[in-house]
């Protein structure tokens, strides 16, 4: 019994083993069965797709040898395709805008004639301050007023630091300005279009400026530069910027330009034509009794050229009109447009600005002068709790002469922020800018000048027409003119580089360079490994049932 037991065990073991071994058959017999049915479909699709060199790869019969060729062939083709559209990417991305010239030229009476900002160096008249005079006060000690210190200190380019100097002002600083600087009619006389104009009551208005009491042609009023919020205090309403009465104010802008109903007739005034008999003409004069040469050692006028938009910074940028000089400006009008279809690239990747896309504080139109002004003025408020004088502001204190060297830093360190910021950008496009981060408007409208001179000797020139008696005697007399060099002028415009489609474009022919690959390719690896699988593995079920 005991043998019997032993025996059936023993049968019973093997049996469990060989069903152990039946199970691992099976097992492998079907794992080979789909492996050869998944080469077989995978060789179906080499067979029938329309990339290049599978085929040979799905071939039954080719040597090992063949396939490897194949293999490394295809993969190099694939590395190497990969690599350029990695390029084209990259160029797609840093440098998706174009400038190009626009396809018709455009004339210059569809744009403002240039505003005209002009600063005497003749800051005062004797009568009202004596800088000589004063040297001589501080050297024999004694005291002065306030507003003498603060004029000689923020006018007269005067770095020497001034003991127990105040921090802050109030605005009768400014009304010492227009007090002490010499009347618009003593410096100008004009001619505008070929007639002989007023020049202080009809084209030119006074403005404050880090020059001190300058003023401006062409510009619009400080209501429509500066927002509800901030005002130019310290002029009375004769100082202040408005449109001639006989113009209407237009609702022109750098981004839209004139309305299609504006008269020709309108205010910023349109360019009246080219050449030097439709321009600005304007005899500048200056009496050397008042010309001290210890406060400007450089006489003559600042001229600068700018957007009727734009508030003037006349120490940034200007050119000189000297005395007994014929200087000549011909001036060419640069148009920067920008494409509809930038408008959906980020601010950054485009390099500019909309006027929906930023909006200052103090100023109602964006350009990248006014958005500088605006850092500037933020700046300085910041670090030395007070604003200068000529700077836009709604109750802050004005910065006296003991603020100067605060407002020295501030502008050093802004400038030293700008060239670090963009120094960062051109290394990582995605850095962030600690300083103004001006971009240039996307449309924007500057005038490049183009100036010559000559020598202008008024005293020959009353010798010649018999002139015995003028109010231009013992001055000293320049003349200025300013017109559009042409009729016409051509704008650039921003444009795309790489749209979508043609970043698509291009893709698609390195894909089909190197591959031979298409849309249609991408349907079949789609179709065989999806629809058509299913289809196939359906078949095989119906047919096992």
């Amino acid at each position: 019994m005991v043998d019997n037991d032993t025996d059936s065990k023993e049968q019973l073991e093997l049996t469990s083993e060989e069903k152990q071994k039946k199970v691992c058959f099976l097992c492998s017999f079907k794992c080979r069965k789909k492996l050869r049915g998944a080469t077989s479909y995978l060789q179906e699709y080499c067979g029938n797709t329309s990339l290049h060199g599978l085929k040979y790869m799905g071939e039954e019969r080719r040597p090992l040898i063949e396939r490897i060729c194949w293999i490394f062939a295809f993969g190099l083709s694939i590395y190497a395709c990969s690599q350029v559209i990695l390029k084209v990417y990259r160029k797609w991305e840093n440098s998706p805008v174009i400038v190009s010239f626009a396809d018709s030229s455009t004339p210059v009476w569809q744009i403002p004639f240039p505003a005209v900002t002009i600063c005497s160096e003749v800051k005062y008249k004797r009568s009202a301050f004596n800088y000589t005079y004063i040297n001589q006060m501080l050297v024999k000690k004694k005291e002065l007023s306030r507003m003498k210190h603060e004029f000689r200190s923020l006018l007269c380019e005067e770095d020497e630091y001034i003991e127990n100097a105040s921090l802050t002002t109030d605005t009768s600083l400014i009304q010492f300005f227009q007090e002490a600087a010499p009347p618009c009619d003593d410096l100008f006389y004009c001619e505008w279009k070929g007639q002989y104009e007023n020049c202080c009551g009809y084209l030119f208005r006074p403005i404050l400026t880090e020059e001190g009491v300058c003023y401006t042609f062409n510009m619009l009023a400080t209501s429509q530069i500066f927002s509800n919020n901030m005002t130019v205090e310290g002029f009375n309403e004769s100082y202040d910027i408005y449109a001639p009465t006989d113009h209407s104010w237009s609702q022109w802008t750098a981004q839209d330009g004139y309305p299609n109903s504006e008269s020709i007739e309108t205010y910023p005034r349109r360019g009246p034509g080219a050449g030097a008999t439709s321009g600005l003409h304007i005899y500048l004069r200056a009496d050397p009794e008042d010309y001290d040469v210890r406060c400007r050692t450089i006489g003559g006028f600042k001229v600068l050229l700018h957007n009727p938009s734009e508030f003037p910074r006349m120490s940034q940028q200007f050119f000189r009109a000297p005395l007994s000089q014929d200087v000549v400006v011909s001036v060419k009008p640069n148009i920067m447009g920008t494409s509809k279809e930038l408008q959906e690239y980020p601010s950054s990747r485009r390099r500019c600005l909309f006027q929906r896309e930023r909006h200052l504080q103090f100023f109602t139109h964006y350009t990248q002068r006014n958005c500088e002004l605006e850092c500037f003025v933020n700046a300085t408020l910041r670090s030395c709790q007070c604003m200068m004088f000529f700077m836009p502001r709604h109750e802050f204190p004005i910065c006296g002469a003991g603020s100067l060297t605060c407002v020295k830093n501030v502008t050093e360190q802004l400038q030293y922020l700008e060239i670090v910021n963009a120094m960062k950008l051109e290394r990582s496009k995605e850095s962030k800018n600690e300083g103004c981060n001006c971009l240039p408007a996307c449309t924007e409208l500057n005038y490049d000048a183009e100036t010559s001179m000559g020598e202008f000797d008024v005293e020959k020139i009353f010798e010649a027409f018999n002139v015995t008696e003028s109010e231009y005697t013992g001055k000293k007399i320049g003349k200025l003119s300013i017109f559009f060099k042409e009729w016409q002028f051509i704008t650039s415009r921003r444009g795309e580089l790489y749209g979508q489609t043609d970043f698509l474009a291009n893709c698609g022919g390195l894909l089909g360079l190197f591959m031979g690959f298409s849309f249609l390719s991408l349907v079949e690896i789609v179709y065989f490994f999806t629809l058509r699988l299913f289809n196939n593995l359906r078949g095989k079920r119906r047919k096992q049932k």
